[in-house]
């Protein structure tokens, strides 16, 4: 694995954690429009018409289970990130660099003014960190 893609598990992972949740939000449209019958005062309602509104919620409290847990594991993988770039054998500037690019998910635009570079020296950096993160995290993985 490339460190690239390595270091970019942490936005793919948030992105499918925003996903789900607004997944999440149209279970929970779906859960309470069908639960939103009007009941008439002589009509009994049977337990099979109630069959759908528990499906509706069981399938919510599931989904919103699996969502908990993936963002468990959004927060031990950011925090091993966090803590390798932070660790990185490589001149502060390209620490900084990677924390900004893959823990705040900026662009290299953004970085290159908040840096104080030039677009291009930044993308030279990259470059550069990349490799002492691989050297240093990613070689015979």
């Amino acid at each position: 694995m490339q460190g690239k893609e390595y270091l970019e598990q942490i936005r793919l992972c948030k992105n499918n954690i925003n996903n789900n949740l607004r997944r999440l939000d149209e279970l929970r449209e779906m859960a309470l429009a069908t639960g939103s019958k009007e009941l008439k005062a002589d009509v009994v309602q049977s337990s099979i018409s109630n069959a759908g509104l528990e499906d509706s919620v069981g399938r919510y409290v599931d989904y919103e289970a699996s969502i908990r847990e993936e963002i468990n594991k959004y927060m031990d993988l950011k925090n091993k990130i966090n803590k390798q770039i932070e660790e990185l054998n490589a001149p502060p500037q390209y620490v900084e660099l990677l924390m900004l690019r893959y823990c705040q998910f900026k662009r290299f635009e953004q970085i290159a003014v908040e840096m104080d570079y030039s677009y291009e020296r930044v993308r030279h950096m990259h470059k550069e960190a990349l490799m002492k993160f691989e050297n240093q995290y990613l070689k015979g993985v």
